[in-house]
């Protein structure tokens, strides 16, 4: 059987690939700026459909670095993480019980909303503080384009990194009080996220080889 790859994920590749690279120049030339790089990392997985928040980070590493740097490391982790949820989401809507979904009324009353100004919604609720997860899933459930998706996320999420690490550089939060901002926001995304379906006990026998809405290029 032939392997292919396709261009999405070569560019991908070779994005990652200059990230690792630049990541490990500073690691060995620039100790003083190595926190940068696991702030950086650390943005890809509290990016993605994850309990993990960014918040709490962006406050302490904004004790230690220019805002406007945080704000843009952040926009390219948010688009990094955005890449793999919209191929991760993308391949489970082969599965009939995910496809399903695109049939329900609600969906469909959403997403008939969502598709008016799909772009400026994602910007809106990346920046402000109403939830973002529903709508990222939205986009990705209409096959919204790869390219505008990407940029809708780090249009939206780069401001809102920068004020909010520019409130951290002003006042200075302590360390303890970082840590508690940080378990109350998992406490919260748990008890918010608790009715998501559980995709896992999707059987491998619901895949369709025919999706009923290919993602668009």
């Amino acid at each position: 059987m032939k392997f292919s790859i396709s261009r999405e994920w070569k560019i991908f590749g070779l994005v990652v690939l200059g990230c690792l690279g630049m990541s490990i120049f500073v690691f060995k030339f620039s100790p003083d700026l190595r926190q940068l790089i696991i702030f950086f990392f650390f943005t890809i997985p509290a990016n993605s459909f994850t309990f993990v928040p960014y918040e709490p980070a962006l406050l302490y590493y904004s004790k230690l670095y220019l805002p406007l740097w945080l704000a843009l490391l952040g926009g390219m982790g948010t688009s990094l993480a955005g890449f793999l949820d919209y191929q991760a989401v993308t391949y489970l809507f082969r599965y009939r019980k995910m496809a399903a979904i695109r049939k329900n009324k609600y969906y469909l009353l959403v997403a008939n909303y969502f598709c008016k100004v799909p772009f400026a919604c994602l910007v809106i609720t990346g920046f402000t503080p109403v939830p973002f997860h529903p709508v990222k899933f939205m986009a990705i459930a209409t096959a919204y384009p790869l390219q505008k998706y990407l940029l809708a996320l780090f249009v939206g999420r780069t401001p809102r990194y920068y004020l909010v690490a520019l409130a951290g550089k002003g006042l200075q939060i302590s360390n303890w009080v970082i840590l508690l901002i940080f378990l109350i926001f998992i406490l919260w995304e748990i008890m918010t996220c608790k009715i998501v379906p559980r995709l896992t006990q999707i059987k491998k026998r619901d895949l369709d080889e025919k999706c009923t809405f290919p993602p668009k290029k």
